[in-house]
């Protein structure tokens, strides 16, 4: 069956080109499949009807002859054009295809054109003709998918550029359906030399009406999707598949030897993997999400989230911050709130147990101890694993944030459209920049203080102290060498927590600072200084602050705008093998501690740190 083509002709105003439209996810932090993933099983959540579970599912295979030679004859008006709109490899020569499709979902409901006011349903207009529409709800935006930015991963994902889209949607206002097919392709901008006529690069295959373009609809539609191998929607049921011809497996063009095509599937299915297991683990877990993968015919089955080595702790976090119960020894449970507004931003749930280490297929890195907050919100959907405070030596801790109801959609409006970070800069209030940086610096602030919790001073030991005292000049980075000048204030002389009497504080406590040494470790900029601390007939608490230097010499609290910010990482003492993690140290009464304080300093900031006594 041949499908008419429709392209998208460049207006008076001009238009989003196909090449261009692709770029609206940026630069994902993830793989492109893994991109994909995301996007759809964020659209199939989003889709899902009542509180039915919702199937979301993967099915790669090699398109057979006679499924090859129907997708030519279906696009053949594009194929024949010149330029043609798309190059297909001959009816004799293999490519791959993978669908990506749920059931249990509302399917692409809605009417099927962009123009026409459909605000509540038009899921199918938003999906195959619109561009970064914000899909409302009852005024607000929906909890899951904020954006229409989906598709472009789809087709971006395609080394062809060419997605074919199959659904058998609810009907608003019924519980009958409807079947619709439509193909899809996005590429650079042309023009047809025998007329002069610009188009944008967008083009759709199905019936051509009224200078648009309609599905194919009816069973029609089940026999084109049929043809082309892509699962079947059984009867009764409502969904939609998503098929991706030619995926990219690498970002490469595809050329590889078939060798090298094999090894690119299979890290493509890990990418994959990795994104649905740890993105929708909470919904794994709860069972209102149930997963199927097909590759080559293989039946691959994910770990459940309970038994998941290191998952397993993020499901006991989540456990605490749902049910808000008291947390046992070595758990956490905190509210994080804004004081200005008066505002409650979430729920913190922090578990900790001994490190044990993990796996080469682990996506995040298994080289290093869990030391991560799983950010999500009602979605209930993973947003990012954000890294705190580095746990003590042969322990870890895995921790999750629940955004508060009330300012769940703050938390959605400051996602990028790839849903992988909380960025306050895209909010248009200064509240809610405030909000998200406060619900960030706070998440901080707690998992650092439940990691690295205050040294235990007897009551009435006096051990008042004054307030930040022996002051380091400013850390400069060379720019071109990478190198640190550290010049202290109170003393003068080199390393080894050596060199002048130091600051004597009211305690009769002393503090002496070293000459800063800057190196590099895992690609982190880190400064080692050396101290010693002498304390007095109480016990003594020393803290260490870092400041970013701005223009003038003065200092702020938080760095630069789009620079990283500095932080103390910890106190590494002398003749111990374990760090102590975090900003403060406690000296017992009468003794004297040497060793380095270690503080990460960014490449693109300066900072000054300050050490000195807690009142």
């Amino acid at each position: 069956m041949s499908l008419d083509l429709v392209a998208d002709a460049v207006g008076v105003l001009g238009g989003l080109t196909g090449k261009g439209a692709m770029k609206v996810l940026g630069s994902p932090s993830q793989n492109l499949l893994e991109t994909v993933v995301r996007e759809a099983v964020q659209n199939s959540w989003d889709a899902r009807r009542d509180d039915s579970p919702v199937t979301f599912g993967i099915k790669a295979f090699k398109l057979g002859r006679s499924q090859r030679e129907a997708i030519a004859d279906a696009l053949q008006q594009g194929t024949a054009q010149t330029p043609p709109v798309l190059e297909l490899p001959g009816t004799r020569e293999d490519f791959d295809a993978v669908a990506i499709y749920d059931r249990g979902t509302r399917g692409l409901r809605g009417r099927p054109v962009a123009d026409a006011a459909d605000e509540e349903d038009g899921d199918f207009a938003r999906f195959v003709f619109s561009i970064g529409e914000t899909k409302p709800r009852h005024g607000k935006l929906v909890a899951g998918g904020t954006y229409g930015f989906g598709r472009s991963a789809f087709l971006k994902a395609s080394a062809f550029g060419t997605i074919l889209v199959h659904t058998r949607c609810v009907l608003p206002g019924t519980s009958k359906g409807e079947k619709r097919f439509i193909a899809m392709n996005w590429r650079e901008p042309y023009e047809l030399r025998r007329t002069r006529k610009k188009y944008t690069g967008r083009h759709w295959w199905g019936d051509a009406v009224g200078g648009g373009v309609a599905p194919i609809t009816g069973n029609a539609a089940d026999e084109l999707a049929e043809s082309f191998g892509m699962p079947e929607i059984p009867s009764g049921e409502f969904g939609t598949t998503v098929l991706i011809l030619q995926p990219r497996w690498s970002m490469s063009d595809g050329n590889e030897d078939s060798e090298a095509e094999v090894d690119d599937r299979g890290e493509a299915l890990k990418k994959m993997k990795q994104g649905l297991l740890w993105y929708v683990w909470p919904r794994i877990l709860e069972g209102s999400l149930q997963l199927e993968i097909d590759w080559f015919g293989e039946q691959v089955e994910l770990q459940p989230p309970t038994k998941h080595p290191r998952l397993k702790l993020f499901a006991r976090a989540l456990e605490i911050a749902e049910k808000q119960r008291e947390p046992r020894p070595g758990e956490l449970l905190a509210s994080i709130d804004c004081q200005r507004p008066i505002q409650v931003l979430g729920s913190l749930a922090i578990a900790h147990r001994a490190h044990v280490g993990g796996s080469d297929d682990d996506y995040l890195d298994p080289s290093e101890p869990l030391h991560h907050i799983a950010l999500m919100r009602d979605t209930r959907l993973v947003v990012e694993y954000l890294r705190c405070a580095v746990p003590l030596e042969r322990s870890e801790y895995a921790g999750v944030f629940l955004t508060d109801a009330e300012v769940d959609q703050v938390f959605a409006a400051s996602e990028p459209p790839t849903h992988d970070a909380w960025i306050k800069d895209q909010l248009p209030s200064r509240r809610e920049r405030v909000l998200v940086n406060v619900a960030l610096k706070k998440i901080a602030s707690e998992t650092r203080e439940f990691v690295n919790p205050v040294g235990d001073v007897a009551e009435g030991s006096g051990a008042g102290l004054g307030a930040i005292a022996d002051e380091l000049g400013t850390l400069i980075p060379d720019t071109v060498s990478g190198s640190v000048l550290g010049v202290p204030r109170s003393h003068k002389g080199g390393g080894g927590g050596g060199g002048g009497r130091g600051t004597r504080l009211p305690s009769g406590a002393r503090i002496r600072i070293g000459r800063a040494q800057y190196r590099e470790d895992e690609g982190r900029h880190l400064l080692d200084i050396p101290f010693d601390v002498e304390s007095g007939p109480n016990a003594t608490m020393v803290e260490a602050r870092v400041r970013v230097v701005v223009e003038g010499g003065g200092t702020e609290e938080e760095a630069p705008e789009g620079a990283d910010t500095p932080e103390v990482v910890g106190w590494k003492i002398d003749g111990m093998s374990r760090m102590r993690v975090g900003a403060q140290l406690t000296v017992p009464a009468n003794k004297q501690v040497t060793g380095t304080l270690i503080v990460r300093q960014p490449a693109d900031c300066t900072v000054r740190v300050a050490v000195g006594g807690v009142s």
